[in-house]
């Protein structure tokens, strides 16, 4: 029933199919391509798929693969949804909808732009960003309010209304799930394993891949894969770089990951950017981007990061000159510290420091900037 009016297995659809196959074995049709009317249909269709069996078989698998991505992500949907229901709490569920539907129609919205209301077109992922940083402000307004009630207007609808506001804020701003309707044996046994089905997060090369040490296609071609394992386990792709800033958050998060989630969030702007063009998902990336390299300082500063859906930026390593570390003793940070130079720099010093740019790791990228 619900892909009537839509284009089926492969984009064609069976009439589609079967319309085409009626074409290409209809004596009149033969005719007119100028193949006489007394050659069999049926073997110039046999001969027709056998010279172009490449052409066919590549246009099938890139069909399949679609289709199997938009099964993978269905399904992983359907469990997310099937869990929550049973394991999170009726107020908490009914705030995830009422949230949800909020950031979508406000993203649309900053997506469009409006003159009168002087909103400025936004690229997918970015309008995302705002939309939840926004919610975020909402749901912890009204938690405030409610927080703020004298002791004798706080019944227990409030208390449960507190405890889900809290929930959902912390889930919009680090990725964690709350099950509060687990509890005991069940949350011994499968409550973690419950959250991470639940959770969305994003999906990283197998632990002990050497990501940084790849050369420029190799990292192209797993960022291509890690994209599809993105959209297959259930999430939109305007959501990339809301999901990699938050597994930025994680202190454990190795170099090599860190990395990958950085290179992502920066081919999210590309993917924006390339789609409001109006060019194909098949644009030459290469020509565009440039992966991070093994010999950059790559350091998770997540403790100092925000965690209000803002960009997270590059850190300091340990071997950092200590002419460009911050003072974190207290005093003046200001004070310089004498460092030794031989020779002239060999470099060209691209500044790219801009107080309104928001796309200062997709500037970075494009204009092959190591120390942002």
């Amino acid at each position: 029933e619900k892909t009537k009016g839509k284009k089926g297995l492969f984009g064609l659809g069976l009439g589609g199919i079967l319309s085409l196959l009626s074409l290409l074995t209809n004596p009149i049709v033969l005719g007119g391509l100028g193949i006489g009317a007394g050659l069999i249909g049926g073997g110039f269709l046999l001969k027709f798929l056998y010279d172009n069996r490449d052409k066919i078989i590549k246009f099938i698998m890139n069909r399949a693969e679609g289709l199997y991505d938009f099964l993978q992500s269905f399904v992983s949907n359907v469990v997310r949804n099937f869990l929550s229901d049973r394991t999170k709490s009726p107020e908490l569920r009914n705030l995830e909808f009422e949230s949800d539907e909020k950031i979508n129609e406000r993203q649309k919205e900053l997506e469009q732009g409006d003159e009168e209301k002087n909103i400025e077109p936004l690229l997918p992922n970015d309008a995302r960003l705002q939309a939840v940083k926004e919610e975020i402000q909402r749901l912890t307004d009204e938690r405030d309010a409610l927080d703020d009630l004298p002791r004798g207007e706080k019944n227990e609808d409030t208390r449960n209304r507190v405890k889900a506001l809290t929930a959902r804020i912390d889930e919009l701003k680090t990725g964690k799930v709350t099950t509060d309707r687990l509890g005991g044996l069940e949350e011994f046994l499968f409550g973690e394993k419950i959250r991470d089905a639940i959770g969305r997060e994003g999906p990283f090369l197998k632990e002990g891949t050497d990501y940084l040490g790849m050369t420029e296609d190799q990292k192209l071609e797993n960022l291509d894969k890690l994209f599809r394992k993105f959209v297959q386990m259930g999430n939109d792709p305007s959501r990339i770089k809301e999901i990699y800033q938050q597994e930025l958050l994680d202190p454990n998060l190795s170099a090599d990951r860190i990395a990958q989630a950085r290179d992502m969030i920066s081919l999210a702007t590309i993917r924006d950017t390339n789609k409001s063009k109006g060019k194909s998902e098949d644009f030459e990336l290469k020509e565009q981007f440039t992966p991070s390299v093994k010999d950059k300082k790559i350091s998770n500063l997540n403790n100092n990061a925000s965690s209000s859906g803002e960009d997270v930026g590059g850190g300091l390593s340990d071997d950092t000159p200590t002419a460009f570390r911050p003072n974190t003793n207290g005093g003046s940070d200001l004070a310089q510290v004498p460092a030794g130079a031989e020779g002239a720099p060999s470099f060209i010093d691209h500044i790219n420091f801009d107080p309104e740019n928001d796309y200062v790791d997709y500037n970075a990228s494009m204009f092959n900037i190591v120390n942002v």
